[in-house]
């Protein structure tokens, strides 16, 4: 898939469930490579509401964007469920120094108190540049939502708000039982685990991070900026 002008792109554009109603993608292994502008995901470019569950799924799908929302598995989660599932391609913003946001390498952008992330990886490279915001070696920003029992290995570049699990945490966050090994470089607030926490994290319990740090103001080894 080669649209670079066209948002929701993968293996499946955008996958929604009708509310009260249970819908799962399982068993599915892809390689390739995707482009797209914004909710690009080597699967799905969006997971919509709750009852929609990617499980047992793996993407070594190599993810491109020109705006931002991208992650190696799944651009958008939003109120959506994925357990059991990893992601081994690399994730890179195409945008030509121009603004980019949420990338990551599992899952761009999670939205939502139902949306939960359990017994997941990623192992590819996430690669922003000076101008991308939120960027991730899991999961590029969250605001809710969970991830539990998961890990990042690749190495992570970005500008603003760059960590080596989860680049920016907001708002009722539970990240409990995880860990990232990957080197993490960026400009502000960049850490070895989480880039930014802050607006009341529920709970940051039993993680670490082991790998190098790099930037210029409010850096960290485990979180780069915490308001808590």
């Amino acid at each position: 898939f080669n649209r670079p002008s066209n948002n929701y792109q993968g293996f499946i554009g955008s996958a929604q469930t009708s509310q009260g109603r249970a819908s799962t993608i399982s068993n599915i292994a892809l390689t390739g490579h995707v482009v797209g502008h914004e909710y690009v995901g080597g699967l799905v470019g969006s997971l919509y509401n709750v009852g929609a569950i990617v499980k047992n799924a793996s993407s070594s799908v190599t993810v491109e964007t020109t705006y931002g929302d991208a992650g190696g598995l799944v651009g958008e989660l939003d109120n959506a469920t994925i357990s059991n599932s990893f992601a081994t391609g690399s994730v890179t913003d195409i945008s030509s120094s121009n603004y980019s946001g949420a990338l990551g390498g599992l899952v761009g952008n999670i939205f939502g108190s139902s949306a939960i992330i359990r017994n997941a990886y990623a192992s590819g490279s996430v690669n922003g540049d000076a101008n991308s915001e939120y960027v991730g070696g899991l999961v590029g920003y969250m605001e809710y939502g969970a991830i539990y029992t998961s890990f990042a290995s690749g190495n992570v570049i970005g500008g603003d708000g760059v960590g080596g699990l989860v680049g920016s945490a907001n708002y009722s966050v539970a990240i409990n039982d995880n860990y990232a090994t990957g080197n993490v470089t960026g400009t502000n607030s960049v850490g070895g685990l989480i880039g930014d926490a802050y607006n009341g994290i529920d709970e940051i319990k039993r993680n670490y991070a082991t790998g190098g740090v790099t930037g210029t103001t409010f850096v960290g080894g485990f979180v780069g900026r915490a308001y808590l």
